[in-house]
């Protein structure tokens, strides 16, 4: 039963006097009952009688024998006077203000990326994954306008496609990539949608688990304004639009690259560098070029500017002919070029 905290001292003050009759030089116990009657005495707030029950019960743990039925008293009053949990309001609301609990709760949202395979590409999956021994990614409008030029037959159909949301129902993403059989094992992916920093690392990290990565080399196609190059030399004594190109540590004994390498301080960012980063931690051998162009709009020069790469051994085996290329890039400008208008 409940009793009032006045009822309680005066309990306690009994029970210290008749703990000091018992042992007069316990000074513990003349110390309590000197504490006890001078709060009995007052008026106290609930505030002062805590520091009270804290102070009594520390001091009655160190009076030794004979207070443990003091110590039982004070712990079921304080855990019934002070143990109740009572709610807080803030000074902004009111208890009848109405929140939805709901919006109180964090949703912990990830990046997933997946992919999803045509009929023909999934007769081809090896333990759900494709096989690959050369992977070609174009980053952007001017590196896909040259690999669909040079790499995709005419009318080309997707092997399958890449999405990257925030939801878990892959029936709402979006597809941001496809992906197309350009020759035996060669695989060639085309970013048809910019993806984000955000993106990028659970892009990434699909795309080369669902490939079958047997001596596997990636070539990776991207391109920046001329304005982002950093050089000492004027940059006027540079033609535009040149190549440059980054490699994977793994890739010193390949064949020489047909451009020079990208000069200090220059940084590759985004997706392509993501890619760069995951060849370069798991040993896969990377090659990265990056077109540097003069104009925001796209023409049949800027996209040319990857012509070297048609040297190199791992391309000279599914590219398309000149004459069928120089026509795929003529539609291909013409479909993204502005519309001509006399107010722009």
């Amino acid at each position: 039963m409940r009793i009032s905290h006045k009822e309680l001292l005066c309990q306690i003050c009994e029970m210290l006097q008749g703990l000091q009759k018992e042992n007069p030089s316990s000074k513990r116990a003349g110390d309590l009952t000197e504490i006890s009657c001078g709060i009995f005495s007052f008026d106290l707030d609930l505030v002062q009688l805590d520091i009270f029950w804290e102070v009594t019960l520390i001091l009655c743990r160190s009076a030794g024998s004979g207070v443990n039925c003091l110590l039982s008293l004070l712990s079921f009053n304080m855990a019934t006077f002070f143990g109740e949990v009572l709610p807080v309001f803030s000074r902004a609301t009111g208890d009848d203000d109405d929140f939805d609990e709901d919006e109180e709760q964090e949703v912990d949202l990830t990046w997933k990326t997946s992919v999803q395979w045509s009929e023909a590409a999934e007769r081809k999956l090896q333990d759900n994954k494709l096989p690959c021994s050369l992977l070609i990614i174009s980053v952007g409008q001017v590196a896909s306008g040259f690999c669909q030029a040079y790499l995709l037959k005419e009318s080309p159909k997707p092997a399958g496609w890449l999405s990257t949301s925030l939801t878990t129902d892959d029936s709402t993403l979006d597809h941001n990539a496809e992906v197309y059989l350009c020759g035996k094992d060669a695989v060639f992916i085309q970013c048809t949608k910019e993806i984000s920093p955000e993106q990028s690392f659970c892009w990434v990290h699909k795309v080369f688990d669902s490939l079958q990565m047997n001596s596997t080399e990636v070539f990776v196609l991207t391109s920046a304004p001329a304005s982002d190059f950093r050089t000492e030399a004027s940059l006027s004594q540079l033609t535009v639009p040149f190549l440059r190109t980054l490699r994977s540590s793994s890739t010193c004994c390949l064949q020489r690259p047909p451009c020079p390498y990208l000069e200090q301080p220059n940084l590759i960012s985004s997706l392509s560098a993501q890619i760069l980063t995951y060849c370069q931690i798991f040993r896969i051998l990377a090659q990265l070029f990056v077109c540097y162009c003069e104009s925001i709009h796209i023409d049949s020069t800027t996209i040319k500017a990857f012509s070297p790469l048609l040297k190199l051994d791992k391309f000279v085996s599914i590219t398309q002919n000149e004459t069928f290329a120089s026509a795929a890039i003529k539609k291909f400008v013409d479909l993204h070029s502005p519309s001509n208008s006399l107010y722009l």
